[in-house]
């Protein structure tokens, strides 16, 4: 919920330094390109660009850029010029409801 297409600044949830060490989670750098892969036809394709270090959770893929090839801003206003390939590629892989909302 807290992908809107833009720079996620702020999130309601956290998770602990105990969890990051007990778990396969990890932080992504500030500048990463986060794109919603499944939780209903709404979230698919959603996208944000992280503000600071921070975890994501498995609905999400991160796409780390290097900075000197691409412009995380870049990437992100052209993955959000092309939301209906996203989704495609996501409902191809499940079964959700595929028409326009």
């Amino acid at each position: 919920m807290d992908l809107s297409n833009d720079v996620v600044d702020r999130t309601d949830e956290r998770i602990t330094d105990a969890a990051l060490k007990e778990s396969p989670c990890r932080l992504f750098p500030r500048g990463t390109v986060l794109v919603a892969m499944y939780g209903g036809f709404k979230q698919i394709g959603r996208t944000g660009v992280l503000a600071e270090e921070s975890a994501v959770n498995q609905a999400i893929s991160a796409i780390e850029l290097d900075r000197a090839q691409a412009d995380p801003m870049f990437v992100l206003h052209w993955l959000n010029g092309h939301v209906g390939l996203w989704r495609s590629y996501a409902a191809s892989s499940r079964k959700i409801r595929t028409s326009p909302e």
